[in-house]
């Protein structure tokens, strides 16, 4: 590549790049920048070659920011007390968070009652804590819920219905009630 470039004097000088060399730059490049991967990874783990002062460092950056140099030498003395008390909290066990005790609200399964054979359904869980948070909600909104458990096929299903009607329109008119409360509700038999 040949670039003709005027200096200062008026000269015309003619530049020219070789294969040779932009390789030769370019592996320069690489072995500089592994080089300082290299260094940032020893400071990272804090066995690096370098040393720093760390009150020259902020001497210098109070003179810098004009900030008075016996705050930032009393900063010394509070990170002597941190990294003692660093290093005694890495001593000890890990913390693990406590476990919070869940409120088992236990609500018996019933029988659907015997006077209807209509019912609406408005969840069915695998977990008894889920219907029972569900039937606690129904009721607290009046309505006349339970929780059914269906064993059928090898699993256990904790089914929350509402009311029993002997009449299907009965059933129909307390469905309407649900989903416009926002309840996710079918009519089963």
């Amino acid at each position: 590549m040949n670039k003709k470039v005027e200096n200062r004097n008026g000269k015309k000088r003619n530049y020219s790049f070789t294969i040779g060399s932009i390789l030769l730059f370019c592996f320069l490049l690489i072995i500089t920048s592994a080089s300082m991967f290299i260094l940032g990874v020893y400071v990272g783990r804090g066995n690096a070659p370098v040393t720093f002062k760390k009150n020259d460092i902020r001497a210098e950056i109070a003179s810098i920011e004009d900030i008075d140099k016996k705050e930032v030498i009393d900063n010394s003395k509070t990170d002597k007390i941190i990294d003692k008390k660093v290093t005694k909290l890495e001593a000890k066990k890990p913390l693990r968070p406590k476990k919070v005790a869940e409120k088992k609200v236990k609500i018996p399964a019933k029988k659907a009652p015997e006077k209807g054979i209509f019912s609406i359904q408005v969840g069915a869980f695998k977990f008894e804590n889920d219907a029972n948070a569900l039937v606690k909600k129904l009721k607290d909104e009046k309505f006349p819920a339970f929780k059914y458990v269906n064993k059928g096929s090898g699993e256990i299903w904790y089914r929350v219905r509402v009311g029993s009607f002997s009449r299907r329109e009965d059933a129909k008119k307390l469905l309407v009630k649900l989903k416009n409360k926002k309840f996710d509700a079918y009519l089963v038999r």
